[in-house]
């Protein structure tokens, strides 16, 4: 049996490698830096950005106070890297927070971790260019969640970040783990190595139970 020729060789390596870098082209991860120069987008009476904080340093380093509603403090335990502080006031009122203009480069969608470090259920969902990752993510105290905005094709990456929603309780009971009608989140993106753990962690420990039921 005769070897394939050259030319014929170089060709099907030549596909190779443009399959694989289309394969390659990934959603884009929202990392720590560029999470510190998050800032509120949307400019409303209803919704006021009270600091950003870089919670990976000891003490926490506040990187951004706005000269109207300034947070003073961002306190333990957070879920993540970097916490936002942020003031809403109303039933549905919400925040962007995030960059825009950007030349980050091209990907194939962007995904964020966002954590609830707050005492209070705040609602929660990603944005990128005109997209949404879906519905609203109702996170709990210390809950956390990785969302996800794709694009068909691979796409400049120009505007992204996440959405704050204050959402009062539905059945109108007291005590409740709502906010109030005018309230204050703290939420945190980038998760620290602790909560990646715990939550892989949390998946074997599932894909255990999945495997015995078998």
């Amino acid at each position: 049996m005769k070897g394939l020729p050259v030319k014929r060789i170089l060709l099907l390596v030549a596909v190779a490698c443009l399959f694989a870098a289309q394969a390659s082209a990934d959603p884009y991860e929202l990392d720590l830096n560029t999470a510190l120069t998050f800032r509120q987008i949307n400019t409303s009476s209803t919704a006021h950005l009270q600091g950003v904080f870089d919670l990976t340093v000891s003490p926490v380093t506040q990187v951004y106070t706005p000269t109207l509603f300034p947070a003073t403090a961002y306190e333990e335990p957070f879920l993540g890297d970097v916490g936002f502080v942020g003031w809403l006031s109303g039933d549905g009122a919400s925040m962007r927070l995030g960059v825009e203009n950007s030349d980050i480069g091209n990907y194939t969608g962007f995904r964020t971790y966002v954590g609830n470090d707050n005492q209070s259920i705040w609602h929660v969902r990603a944005f990128a260019n005109s997209d949404v990752s879906g519905d609203w993510v109702a996170l709990r105290p210390g809950q956390g969640a990785w969302l996800d905005v794709t694009f068909s094709d691979e796409v400049a990456l120009t505007t992204f970040g996440f959405d704050v929603m204050l959402a009062t309780d539905p059945t109108d009971t007291y005590p409740s783990d709502y906010p109030s009608v005018q309230d204050t989140f703290h939420v945190s993106a980038v998760p620290v190595p602790g909560a990646v753990l715990l939550g892989l962690l949390g998946m074997g420990a599932a894909g255990l139970k999945l495997r015995r039921r078998v």
